[in-house]
Formats: C-alpha cells, sequence, structure tokens
C-alpha cells in the first residue's frame, strides 16, 4: 500500500487543527463560566495573581490559562512588568 504524502499531511493537518480548536474552545468556556474575562474587562495590565484574586480562583491554574490565552492571542502579555491585559476590543 502506498500513502499519498500530501493528502496525508493534509489529513494530519486538519487533525491537528481541530484538536487545537476544540482545546481552545474549552478554554474560552472555561474563562468565561469562572469569571476570568470578567476580572480583567476594563482592569488594564494585572499580575496573574491579580486576575485569580479578582476571580476568586487558585493563581497557579488562572496563569497557565493565561498563557493559554496569550498563545491563542486572546489576551497581551507584557514581558517588561510581567502582566495581562485583555483587549477592551
Amino acid at each position: 500500500m502506498t500513502i499519498n504524502q500530501t493528502a496525508f499531511e493534509e489529513l494530519l493537518g486538519r487533525a491537528v487543527g481541530d484538536l487545537v480548536a476544540g482545546a481552545s474552545g474549552f478554554m474560552i468556556n472555561l474563562g468565561g463560566k469562572l469569571g476570568l474575562y470578567r476580572a480583567m474587562a476594563g482592569a488594564g495590565p494585572q499580575s496573574s495573581a491579580e486576575v485569580a484574586r479578582r476571580a476568586g480562583c487558585t493563581e497557579r491554574y488562572v496563569r497557565e490559562w493565561l498563557h493559554d490565552q496569550v498563545a491563542g492571542g486572546y489576551v497581551q502579555y507584557h514581558a517588561a512588568s510581567q502582566t495581562f491585559e485583555l483587549s477592551p476590543d
């Protein structure tokens, strides 16, 4: 059996994209349910500890969530101050 490498790579790319989309959807839903977006809205740059305190969540998990949101382009990270910010958009 010969595998069409181009078709295989397209299928693999689609599968990885679907997995990433599913994980991103879960993280967005989680942020909404836990009030993380609400804690960030209009508050300007905040540390992960500040976001966690405002949302009533554990900082360690909020930090992981924030890094995921930065990677997805939903939250901005300010390296100089090590803070996170939700765009008003």
